[in-house]
């Protein structure tokens, strides 16, 4: 059962003025990649024009899945502030041109992707030749139907994309992309636009009935954190991304580091108290 959104808006827009008093550069929401992505894509809307590019596609799916696991702080040092892109990465994979990638020696693109900072606890060889898969069959649907015509076969009016995000992840369909499950597919949609929250370890546990209480559930399951964000972008009138943004960045190493999975309840500045806090700072009789 979904819970307490007032109060979590509330805690939102603490969060959001603790982050902007903060950070500079990279860490602003607005030199994102993400936020740079969703505002094109909502030009685009309003020009009746929605279709990003396979390139557009491919670069979504690279970042999503070699980012995965990794710290981003040891990642935003590579952001271009007036893209939100990141160059290095782009040029490893030839401006995101298919037949290019397709020609790349595996084990030399494990290699350079190393060099260059980016070693998670993934099988990046693995990762690779999943992503060559995943840019083959992209291609089929480009040619076939144009990718953002394709996914609006699986738009629902309720906007939380839970049937899209479900067709690139689940075993059991033919749309699943290799590699991506639930949290992965959403940040590949977000990537190319998409205004949809990632549900990664640290917003299910935020939204979780130990902290905000948005839930009954400890720790959220990747679908509720979904429409847990969907309903407060709704009630503040702010993509559902920003304030997936803010959450994430109030728990994430190198960012905010408060609700993390040990929590730094002495440090926290939220006026109103959660569930965890008020448990820490209760006294006993």
């Amino acid at each position: 059962m979904i819970q307490n959104i007032d109060s979590t808006v509330q805690i939102v827009k603490e969060i959001k003025a603790y982050h902007d008093e903060r950070f500079t550069g990279a860490k602003r929401w607005e030199n994102t990649y993400i936020s740079k992505q969703y505002e094109r894509r909502q030009r685009m809307a309003d020009s009746n024009d929605n279709a990003f590019s396979l390139e557009d596609h491919i670069r979504g799916m690279v970042y999503a899945m070699l980012t995965d696991g990794i710290p981003w702080s040891r990642i935003d040092q590579y952001v271009d502030l007036q893209t939100g892109t990141f160059p290095r990465i782009d040029d490893l994979f030839c401006g995101y041109q298919a037949e290019k990638i397709f020609k790349l020696d595996s084990e030399k693109l494990k290699s350079d992707i190393m060099s260059i900072g980016i070693a998670g606890q993934v099988d990046r060889k693995q990762q690779i030749n999943a992503l060559k898969e995943n840019i083959r069959k992209l291609q089929l649907l480009d040619r076939n139907y144009g990718i953002d015509r394709y996914y609006e076969k699986f738009k629902t009016e309720d906007r939380l994309y839970h049937y899209l995000i479900l067709q690139l992840s689940s075993e059991a369909s033919q749309n699943k992309l290799k590699g991506l499950g639930v949290a992965l597919a959403a940040e590949y949609l977000r990537n190319v636009g998409y205004d949809v929250a990632k549900p990664d370890r640290h917003l299910c546990n935020i939204l979780g009935s130990e902290r905000l209480a948005c839930s009954d559930w400890m720790v959220v399951s990747p679908l509720e954190a979904i429409e847990i964000v969907d309903r407060l972008s709704k009630k503040m009138g702010m993509p559902a991304t920003e304030i997936d943004y803010y959450l994430w960045a109030y728990c994430a190493k190198g960012y905010g580091e408060i609700c993390t999975k040990n929590p730094k309840c002495s440090e926290c500045r939220l006026s109103v108290n959660c569930v965890k806090r008020m448990k820490q700072t209760k006294t006993v009789p």
